[in-house]
C-alpha cells in the first residue's frame, strides 16, 4: 500500500467545490492504483459513494500558490472505507487535513454492500497525519430558508448530484462566496441522493462563524447536513 501524491498550481482562486473535486479525483485515481477502480467495481455493478467528509484547515491555499495533495486509505470498517488527505506547501507547511467515509453501493438497488461478499478489501495505512474521522455535523437553530432545483449539469456519472456541488449551494445560500480564505472547517453528511429535477428545501442558521445547513426533499426526506466554520473577522 502506498500514498498517492499530486502537485497542483492554482492560477486563480479555488472554490470550495473545486477543492473537494481535487480530493475526489485524487481518491479515485488512488483507488485505481490499488485495484479498486472502476475497472474492478464496474463489472460487479458497484459504485463508490461518499457518506461523510470532514476538513480541518490551517489556512486556505492562496491564488497562484502551488501545493501538494496526498491521499491514503484507512482500514476497512464493516461497510465503510476511511480515506485521508493531507494538503501541504512544497516546503512542508501543513495547510489542511481531510477525512472521509466511503462505501460501495450496488448501482441498481442503491444499497450498501458487504465488501467481504465481493472479495474486496483495502489494507489501510497509519501515518500519524490523519484527520479525525467525520461524525455528524453539530446542529444549530435554522431560522433561514431557501431552495434549489437539481439540474443536469450538477450530476455525476452515478446519476445523482455530485457531492462537490453541495458546497456551491451552501456558499451561495449563506452568502460567504467571497470568504474562502477564512474557511477553517467543513463537515458534511450525505444522507440520500439528490436526483435531477428534485427541489431541495434548505434550512440554515448561523452562530458567530459557525453555520449549519440542512437539505430536505418533499416529504421531509433528509438529503444532506453540512457544518461550515469560518474565522471570524
Amino acid at each position: 500500500m502506498h500514498i498517492r501524491k499530486e502537485e497542483h498550481v492554482m492560477t486563480e482562486g479555488l472554490r470550495v467545490s473545486g477543492f473537494y473535486r481535487l480530493l475526489q479525483d485524487a481518491a479515485g485515481a488512488h483507488c485505481g492504483e490499488i485495484g479498486l477502480g472502476s475497472e474492478v467495481t464496474g463489472p460487479r455493478n458497484l459504485i463508490w459513494v461518499v457518506v461523510r467528509q470532514q476538513t480541518e484547515l490551517e489556512r486556505w491555499p492562496r491564488p497562484g500558490e502551488r501545493f501538494i495533495l496526498q491521499t491514503w486509505p484507512g482500514d476497512t470498517r464493516h461497510m465503510f472505507y476511511p480515506r485521508f488527505h493531507l494538503l501541504t506547501s512544497p516546503e512542508g507547511e501543513v495547510l489542511g487535513r481531510s477525512s472521509a467515509l466511503w462505501t460501495l453501493v450496488d448501482r441498481d438497488s442503491r444499497k450498501m454492500i458487504s465488501p467481504a461478499a465481493y472479495g474486496l478489501d483495502i489494507k489501510g495505512l497509519s501515518t500519524g497525519q490523519e484527520a479525525p474521522l467525520p461524525t455528524a455535523p453539530a446542529r444549530i437553530p435554522t431560522p433561514n430558508r431557501g431552495s434549489f432545483t437539481v439540474s443536469r449539469d450538477v450530476l455525476d456519472s452515478n446519476g445523482h448530484m455530485n457531492n462537490t456541488r453541495y458546497y456551491d449551494v451552501a456558499e451561495e445560500i449563506i452568502g460567504r462566496t467571497g470568504d474562502r480564505e477564512a474557511l477553517r472547517g467543513a463537515l458534511t453528511e450525505y444522507v440520500s441522493e439528490a436526483l435531477e429535477g428534485e427541489t431541495i428545501s434548505l434550512a440554515w442558521g448561523q452562530e458567530g462563524g459557525r453555520y449549519f445547513i440542512l437539505g430536505t426533499t418533499e416529504g421531509e426526506k433528509n438529503v444532506f447536513r453540512m457544518g461550515l466554520e469560518y474565522e471570524e473577522k
